[in-house]
């Protein structure tokens, strides 16, 4: 029960980590001192999944754009 726990709790810096994340550091950080405030996780959560996706997704689209624009 408790390594389950474990792996829960530490899944946005485990997230983080694996996607190569530029703050992966500081979402660890944030996971261990305030992951076990659920705002906290959740916070950590999103920034490790979501930011980097909607980062990724605009610079593809403004790569997209600049391509359209020279052609």
């Amino acid at each position: 029960m408790v390594p389950v726990l474990t792996c829960i709790y530490f899944a946005p810096s485990t997230i983080a980590y694996l996607s190569n994340h530029r703050s992966r550091k500081i979402i660890f950080f944030l996971n261990l001192y305030l992951g076990w405030t659920v705002i906290g996780w959740v916070v950590c959560f999103f920034w490790a999944v979501f930011v980097s996706r909607i980062k990724n997704e605009l610079r593809h689209r403004s790569s997209n754009q600049i391509k359209r624009a020279a052609s």
